[in-house]
């Protein structure tokens, strides 16, 4: 298992043959922060004859989680996401040698990077520097304009870097704006425009969303590509363009091509080396330090605490949007909570995340024995109000007396700190 976190406690869990007893106590294996955390909360250790990972909740006060959900044992799968007081982490199998904490740095301006992305990367910036056309695909949002940006500035090249979103172009306009006119080459040519191809003359010209290029601009495009040359509307002459072609398409390009959409000669041409880009969600161990990062970036400095239920909920989430959709949510948090000194869990409430996710305060009944169900909910009434055991009762659905016996029994539980909202 990988701590991921709070991101200071970021490291690998080599379990082994052994067993990790977690808890607030100094004396277990792994020190959780926080009072959330009981002082002997949970143990993960290895079943010999299945191979694979268990996690048993010690009667803790605040539960152990798996993906959003209360359980008392569970075996752990590959990529379940684990929750235990104030840490979360993320399940990997694997030797000790190949475990490795992920976090991001940043790899550009403005981008950054966790391990699974950078080794994508690699190779990338090798090539940053030749003329080779470079093919980026990948879903919305996981930063395709981004990585174009990175090339051409790894690639040294001293001319501007240019974006066009050929999808945005209307088809009768393409062929002026990508190769550019001469003036009265056409009614409404006032006077003559370079096009994007020769704007971007020895820097790169990204062109977004490629597959949908009309077939008549698609041959014009390969000529530049074989020839370095542009001919403009309405010249007979040929221009010597030095330009960096970057691609990028959401669907499969070749895919576009198998079904007659997109000429196969221009494919040959654009897929030099081709980048596919993982969605967030085939990367979600890097979702902590990412999305403190675009916080932090957000808010020019550092980011405020945020609460481990908050994180929990985000790496739970299949990002449909990937990495803008998560800078979205972070841009919308703090336009909203940033004030409160603190980014929470209820804070999600109303956004996409409420509707998809797992409400983690759900207790999974066929785990959960009545009275470990009851003291949860009597905890989590404590807090929403204050330390106030009657309303917190009611909260429950339990009796005042049943409520005093089972609160008894739980040696972790500080009533003082609850009424004065600390724990």
């Amino acid at each position: 298992m990988q701590c991921l976190f709070p991101l200071a406690l970021s490291r690998a869990l080599p379990i082994g043959t052994s067993q990790l007893v977690l808890g607030r106590d100094n004396a277990c294996d792994v020190v959780v922060p926080g009072r959330e955390a009981s002082r002997r909360h949970a143990e993960i250790s290895v079943d010999a004859e299945r191979l694979v990972c268990v996690i048993r909740d010690l009667k803790s006060l605040n539960g152990t989680f798996v993906n959003g959900r209360l359980v008392t044992r569970k075996e752990l799968a590959a990529g379940d996401v684990v929750r235990i007081g104030d840490l979360v982490g993320i399940v990997t199998y694997g030797t000790a040698g190949q475990a490795q904490v992920p976090g991001v740095t940043r790899v550009a301006e403005g981008f950054w990077a966790g391990s699974t992305l950078r080794s994508v990367l690699e190779p990338v910036r090798k090539l940053a520097p030749t003329t080779l056309p470079i093919l980026i695909e990948g879903e919305t949002g996981t930063g395709k304009e981004r990585i174009a940006r990175a090339v051409h500035e790894w690639s040294g090249r001293t001319g501007p870097f240019v974006g066009v979103n050929c999808a945005a172009i209307p088809e009768h306009l393409a062929e002026a704006e990508l190769f550019g006119y001469r003036k009265g080459a056409f009614t409404g040519a006032d006077q003559g425009a370079l096009g994007h191809i020769r704007a971007a003359h020895r820097g790169t010209l990204l062109l977004d969303e490629v597959a949908d290029l009309p077939p008549k601009v698609q041959a014009k495009l390969l000529r530049v590509l074989e020839e370095r040359q542009v001919q403009e509307i309405g010249e007979t002459k040929t221009i010597e363009v030095d330009v960096r072609i970057v691609a990028a398409s959401r669907a499969s390009l070749l895919a576009q091509v198998q079904s007659g959409k997109f000429r196969p000669d221009l494919h040959a041409r654009l897929n030099g080396f081709r980048v596919l880009l993982p969605p967030l969600s085939a990367r979600k161990e890097e979702i902590p330090s990412l999305f403190v990062q675009l916080v932090e970036g957000h808010l020019g400095g550092s980011a405020p605490p945020i609460e481990a239920a908050l994180i929990e909920r985000l790496m739970s989430y299949a990002w449909p949007g990937n990495v803008r959709e998560l800078g979205l949510l972070a841009r919308r948090l703090l336009g909203l909570h940033a004030h409160e000194g603190k980014l929470r869990n209820a804070h999600l409430e109303g956004t996409e995340l409420a509707q998809a996710t797992t409400d983690s305060s759900s207790a999974d009944e066929g785990l959960l024995s009545r009275d470990e169900r009851d003291v949860k909910a009597l905890v989590a009434g404590l807090r929403k109000f204050e330390g106030n055991l009657a309303q917190a009762s009611l909260f429950a659905k339990v009796s005042r007396q049943r409520a005093y016996r089972l609160l008894s029994q739980q040696t972790d539980l500080d009533l003082a700190a609850l009424r004065r909202g600390k724990a």
